[in-house]
């Protein structure tokens, strides 16, 4: 009988086991390039880095996990979630405490590589558990530097829960903004800032809402609306892609030339309606590519001879 109850027992713990493993089920990312090729879309972005909080405050718990395991869950799915075969530099870059009785700081956990797996298994690897204080300016200021080492344009991920206790010169707001408005100076559109929010700390909602601000470029975003794999392929394809110029400008003369003229009616020769002579004027400070693609459609009532 005991042999019997230990054999019963083991079953049931193989059993467990095997249930546990079965619910941790691998991430599978939604593809991206299907949309982008639909859409006639292009890489807007030469570089990434991630800039990631590994603070204590990050190992509150929210929603019955640490922020910072929701954090690396939330970048660990961006990874995987951008195509394989776009080519993109990338890095990764913490801030907080590095070791046990160390200063707050920032440090590289992956310096610029165009590697996808050398870069996920950083993420993988950033741990679960938080120190230090946030010094999110410092980290924002050695991205500065990081970026000089580059060509193109950059998107960064600032993940963090923004959170900022006061009178402790933890988050430390000034220093930031003062970071992103060199960024912005330096790189102006051509480096895009997006905040990622752990939690929904209200204060730390308005500093990232600020960093947006001062970045002038880019959007922020909280890490509850990136669970599904459709919606963080959505966010990718905002912060990555952009639409060609080549459609924009297909897609301004295709407006204009409805604008122009409505179907069965035929166009005066030298009389333009209010709405084709604003169209005439937006046409005379469209780019070249613009005037080709709206001789092409042959617009009724515009006059390409800007002399006469």
């Amino acid at each position: 009988m005991k042999k019997k109850g230990i054999s019963c027992l083991v079953v049931v713990l193989l059993l467990a086991i095997v249930a546990g493993c079965a619910e941790k089920k691998a991430y599978v990312p939604s593809d991206v390039m299907s949309q982008v090729k639909a859409e006639r879309l292009v890489q807007k972005a030469d570089n990434m880095a991630i800039v990631f909080d590994k603070s204590e405050s990050m190992n509150t718990l929210y929603n019955n996990a640490s922020r910072l395991s929701l954090a690396k869950k939330a970048t660990s799915e961006l990874v995987q979630t951008i195509p394989s075969d776009l080519k993109l530099n990338s890095e990764l870059r913490m801030f907080g405490q590095e070791k046990i009785f160390a200063d707050d700081s920032t440090w590289l956990a992956l310096p610029w590589t165009t590697n996808r797996s050398d870069l996920q298994k950083a993420v993988d690897n950033i741990g679960d558990q938080g120190l230090g204080r946030t010094p999110a300016g410092l980290a924002m200021e050695a991205t500065y530097e990081d970026l000089k080492k580059t060509k193109g344009k950059a998107a960064i991920y600032l993940v963090s829960d923004f959170e900022n206790t006061e009178n402790l010169d933890d988050i430390r707001p000034k220093g930031l903004m003062d970071a992103i408005a060199k960024i912005k100076a330096a790189y102006g559109d051509n480096a895009c800032i997006y905040p990622i929010q752990v939690g929904k700390d209200p204060k730390g909602t308005l500093i990232a809402n600020e960093v947006v601000k001062a970045s002038a470029c880019g959007f922020m975003e909280n890490a509850d609306n990136l669970k599904t794999p459709a919606a963080m392929a959505a966010f990718v394809q905002k912060t990555l892609f952009e639409r060609s110029s080549a459609a924009a400008a297909k897609a301004a003369a295709a407006a204009a030339a409805a604008a122009a003229a409505k179907p069965g009616e035929a166009a005066a020769p030298r009389t333009q309606t209010p709405t084709a002579k604003a169209a005439a004027d937006a046409a005379k400070a469209a780019s070249p590519a613009v005037q080709a693609i709206m001789k092409e459609l042959q617009i009724p009532d515009i006059n390409f001879h800007y002399d006469k």
